[in-house]
């Protein structure tokens, strides 16, 4: 049993002081401060956690995307509008939302036949319509292109204007080159125009390059931009018959912009007939052909379609007492059908006989043109054959076509002496 003293050395303060050293010197840590420490850490790598997803976290940049990428006016067109879209997007906590897309379009770039509105904004979730208009009347005939520079906060876009300016025109389209009018008829002259042309127009008459009347002045035409035009002209009745005649239009704004059609045949209705210079006729077998013309009181000869004449108001008397149309219309013929006496000259001499296929190519056309002909038509046969006897006339004029045909076979077939060609003898 043993007993410690209280003032032995181990017991003494400063004992206690050497321990206390040294377990400062082995890393000994007092219990508050292991506390401290473990609270300021977690602040700490929160406070970085949240400055991280500060700088992270952000609205998505603004995309341009223009709609549509060019604009083709064409001819026609004065007014179209492109589109500017931002297509951003928000994606999830980084991209919580989108920026503005601020959008100008450059004026520099801007000619002055082209106008565009609005020509700045800003476009997040709606799209901004962007309106173009061109002024064609300061443009060059032909294709005009322009570029429009759109600038933005992201990329930039340029957008293609594209317009067709053809030359203006007024094209008369009826009456055609070689139309008759009749006199106190009415005609519609129609014209097509193109863009430019003004709403009035003026139309003249013109006789060998003359202007000797006006059919119409001032004329307005065009209703929202109509392409054709029309106006219904009533022959005067002091306009006299002829085929000089010519149609010009022209634009009431501008004359050098015209049109003219010519010839154009004016005709004088027929208003009676009045028979002169009387002649007679007996033709085989044995009918009596009247033969007569249209003249005007210059003594020149009327032309008219045919068909425009009405036979049966034609009327023929005979010893006072008018034929029946039934039996009278069947034997009327227009002009055109009397006008013609063809005279057939045949060589038989010689130098046709070197081979016999000629003759008879040349007898069997001879056949072929007198079938050919009308049943009113006239028609001689005239031979040759040597240079010493003059041309002999086979058949005189005659509308007995096989007659005619009957003289070339009986000739061509008999028996006589030849001699070489003298055409000239014909």
């Amino acid at each position: 049993m043993s007993f410690t003293d209280e003032d032995s050395p181990e017991n003494t303060g400063d004992n206690v002081n050497k321990e206390t050293d040294q377990g400062k010197k082995a890393g000994y840590v007092p219990e508050k401060k292991k506390k401290k420490k473990i609270v300021i850490i977690p602040i700490i790598l929160l406070f970085i956690t949240i400055l991280i997803i500060f700088l992270l976290r952000r609205d998505a940049l603004p995309i341009l995307e223009i709609s549509p990428a060019g604009l083709n006016f064409g001819n026609k067109v004065t007014e179209m509008e492109f589109t500017i879209k931002n297509m951003a997007k928000a994606e999830g906590f980084f991209r919580p939302g989108v920026k503005h897309l601020e959008f100008e379009i450059d004026n520099r770039g801007i000619p002055s036949w082209l106008t565009a509105k609005p020509t700045e904004g800003a476009v997040l979730e709606e799209s901004a319509k962007i309106s173009i208009k061109v002024n064609r009347d300061i443009l060059p005939y032909g294709s005009s292109l322009a570029e429009l520079k759109i600038l933005t906060n992201a990329e930039s876009g340029v957008v293609r204007i594209l317009v067709q300016k053809d030359e203006e025109k007024l094209t008369l389209i009826s009456p055609s080159t070689g139309t008759s009018v009749f006199v106190g008829d009415k005609k519609a002259i129609e014209w097509t125009a193109t863009a430019g042309v003004s709403e009035r127009v003026n139309i003249f008459l013109y006789s060998n390059g003359v202007n000797i009347g006006t059919i119409a002045e001032n004329y307005v035409f065009k209703e929202e931009e109509a392409a054709q035009g029309s106006f219904s002209w009533k022959v005067d009745d002091f306009i006299r018959e002829g085929n000089d005649y010519a149609i010009r239009i022209e634009d009431a704004n501008n004359p050098k912009l015209y049109d003219v059609i010519s010839p154009i045949k004016i005709i004088q209705p027929l208003r009676g007939i009045k028979v002169l210079n009387q002649t007679t006729d007996h033709q085989f077998p044995s009918t009596v052909q009247f033969i007569f013309s249209l003249r005007d009181q210059n003594n020149h000869a009327i032309l008219f379609d045919s068909e425009q004449v009405d036979w049966k108001n034609i009327k023929i008397w005979e010893n006072k007492n008018e034929i029946d149309y039934l039996e009278s219309h069947a034997l009327l013929y227009t002009q055109d059908d009397f006008q013609l006496q063809a005279m057939i000259v045949l060589d038989f001499s010689a130098s046709m006989y070197e081979m016999n296929e000629d003759v008879d190519t040349m007898a069997l056309s001879a056949k072929d043109l007198i079938d050919g002909l009308n049943e009113t038509h006239e028609v001689g046969v005239v031979e040759f054959h040597r240079p010493d006897e003059p041309p002999a006339l086979l058949q005189a004029f005659t509308t007995y076509k096989n007659a005619a045909k009957e003289a070339i076979d009986h000739f061509s077939y008999g028996k006589i002496y030849r001699d070489f060609s003298s055409c000239w003898d014909a």
